[in-house]
């Protein structure tokens, strides 16, 4: 997985996702792009954690959905383990699950990048047992692929 890419522009209204425009859109979308505080607003700004029910949580859970959809087909909800998010960067390790909650899959990590927007998918980690994302340094290889991206996303463990 690693190396694809997907973008998704998506609205602040709707639960369901409807396919629109050659993007997935939440349903009753506006199609507006996201706000612009979003994306690396100052470049000190500080790491934090989107809440539950937030639109920009929102934005970065749909971001990843639309990718997973796009490479296995499937319809997913996450339980969000790790979000972490500081200017336009975010790191979200994730536990998908059906939508109706009784098939779980393996753990999903994806380094996004918020673009002109919206919210990209910029790596997919691999989560098998012998992955760079297991050793020490994993956020700092990544870091010198990705220009700027903060290291203070990752959890201790990661960099």
């Amino acid at each position: 997985m690693r190396g694809k890419k997907a973008a998704v522009v998506v609205g602040i209204l709707g639960a369901g996702m409807v396919l629109r425009g050659g993007g997935w859109l939440p349903a009753g979308a506006i199609g507006a792009p996201l706000p612009a505080v979003w994306a690396a607003e100052q470049p000190g700004s500080a790491v934090h954690t989107p809440p539950p029910g937030s639109p920009e949580r929102q934005a970065i859970l749909d971001a990843l959905r639309f990718m997973m959809h796009e490479l296995h087909g499937m319809e997913l909800i996450f339980v969000v383990r790790h979000l972490k998010v500081k200017g336009n960067w975010a790191w979200l390790e994730v536990e998908p699950r059906s939508p109706d909650g009784r098939s779980r899959f393996e753990g999903v990590c994806a380094l996004l990048k918020y673009g002109p927007g919206h919210w990209e998918v910029a790596e997919l980690a691999s989560t098998e047992e012998d992955s760079p994302l297991w050793r020490p340094g994993y956020a700092r290889s990544l870091k010198a692929r990705f220009p700027g991206l903060p290291l203070e996303i990752f959890p201790a463990s990661r960099r």
